[in-house]
């Protein structure tokens, strides 16, 4: 394919972004996000969404690596549509979830750290941890982070 053809098919950068991504994620389609929403509270909802998410990146986080230390490069679209995925998985982690209202900011901070990419590859990649023990780890932490009692720790 030569240059010419490309911009004989795609109006700009936005466009070919659009198009390339949505022919990875047809053919390697991330966890049903919204799936989540029927599982019962928080730690049983985190165990599956994480399980499920880390093992996408298990499957395909080498593909996905470049694309994230490249985001900031990105066109503004692809960029934006990467943070709405980001988002609506943590809404489907967090939604109906009763949060005390001092620490539902925080608590959705560290739910969608702990759903990322970064974070998967962190726990796995650099400190070793298996899947299991980097689901586990996470599933700690968010519970720990959306409990009332770390609210008195912050008094």
């Amino acid at each position: 394919m030569t240059r010419l053809t490309v911009y004989r098919h795609f109006a700009n950068l936005d466009a070919l972004f659009h198009a390339c991504r949505g022919h990875w994620l047809a053919t390697n389609p991330p966890p049903d996000a919204s799936a989540w929403r029927s599982i019962p509270g928080l730690e049983s909802r985190a165990r599956v969404a994480l399980s499920q998410m880390y093992a996408w990146y298990d499957e395909h986080g080498q593909e996905l690596y470049p694309i994230y230390r490249d985001a900031p490069s990105l066109p503004r679209g692809t960029q934006d549509a990467m943070r709405a995925e980001s988002a609506a998985r943590t809404d489907a982690l967090l939604d109906d979830i009763p949060l005390p209202a001092g620490i539902q900011r925080s608590a959705r901070a560290v739910a969608g750290h702990l759903l990322g990419l970064w974070t998967w590859r962190s726990l796995v990649v650099q400190q070793g941890l298996s899947g299991r023990e980097a689901v586990e780890v996470a599933v700690r932490m968010l519970c720990a982070a959306a409990s009332s009692d770390s609210l008195a720790s912050r008094r």
